[in-house]
């Protein structure tokens, strides 16, 4: 018998999908944060059974895992999101300037709401994600099974 591979931020992520159904949220479309998100995005897509799926590629972390400033990488135009419901996913919120940041951006083309989900959210973070599974130490590094 071949052994069974256990990713535990699926099982987290399954809560985070499980609070987002009880909560009555009905999802348009899922925005993923490059890079981290991507893969919470496909979990969460997959389990929700959403099919409209974006991506919005920014970043905070220097190379050297210090904090920078939130940038967006690429230009991009999100009026196709304008009177929809969002959910922007992202892996964890550290301190919670990508999300703000994400958040900002996207309150410009004028959805009709958006809800935030993460798996792990540090226990000092200023922003305040709608879902997330765990609430960590702010001085804890989290690494996921999809890092290098």
């Amino acid at each position: 018998m071949e052994p069974k591979i256990v990713f535990l931020e699926k099982d987290l992520l399954k809560t985070v999908c499980h609070q987002i159904r009880q909560s009555g949220f009905r999802i348009d479309v899922i925005l993923g944060i490059s890079s981290g998100g991507l893969i919470p995005t496909r979990i969460i897509a997959d389990e929700l059974n959403i099919k409209s799926v974006d991506t919005i590629a920014v970043s905070s972390y220097n190379r050297d895992r210090s904090r920078g400033q939130v940038v967006l990488q690429l230009q991009k135009n999100f009026d196709h999101l304008t009177g929809k419901n969002i959910l922007v996913v992202d892996d964890l919120v550290d301190r919670g300037a990508t999300m703000q940041f994400v958040v900002d951006t996207i309150l410009k083309v004028s959805p009709k709401e958006i809800k935030t989900a993460v798996i792990y959210k540090k226990d000092q973070a200023i922003f305040e994600p709608d879902f997330f599974a765990m609430e960590t130490p702010a001085d804890e590094w989290i690494n996921f099974s999809w890092d290098k």
